[in-house]
């Protein structure tokens, strides 16, 4: 009785995920159990631990698409504004200029 009161304080736990205490009973097989049940654990570790990078690696490779995209759009963007700066800035040239021109033609007509 003494040696099983013994054996029940050093009892093995094992923590899973959602941080509860899994009880390893001291047994013939114990040492058995224990390792079966740690390795369906670092199964599931393994396995949370590939999905999490699988949805990392494509969370990137949206990213990086969105940035593509965005990259695109800022270049036409800039290309837009190049072009209408040039426009406005032929425009604004030409019309000042025959303006004064045709100021320039009506004081030399009436002069």
């Amino acid at each position: 009785h003494h040696r099983h009161h013994h054996q029940k304080e050093k009892q093995t736990f094992l923590i899973d995920e959602g941080k509860r205490l899994i009880p390893i009973h001291s047994n013939l097989d114990s040492n058995s159990n224990f390792h079966r049940i740690q390795i369906q654990e670092m199964r599931r570790e393994l396995k949370q631990a590939l999905d999490n990078i699988r949805y990392i690696a494509a969370h990137c490779a949206h990213e990086s698409l969105i940035e593509s995209i965005r990259d695109e759009w800022k270049f036409i963007a800039t290309v837009i504004d190049r072009l209408q700066f040039f426009i406005f800035l032929t425009v604004t040239i030409v019309g000042s200029l025959t303006l004064l021109f045709q100021v320039y033609n009506l004081v030399f007509f009436f002069y």
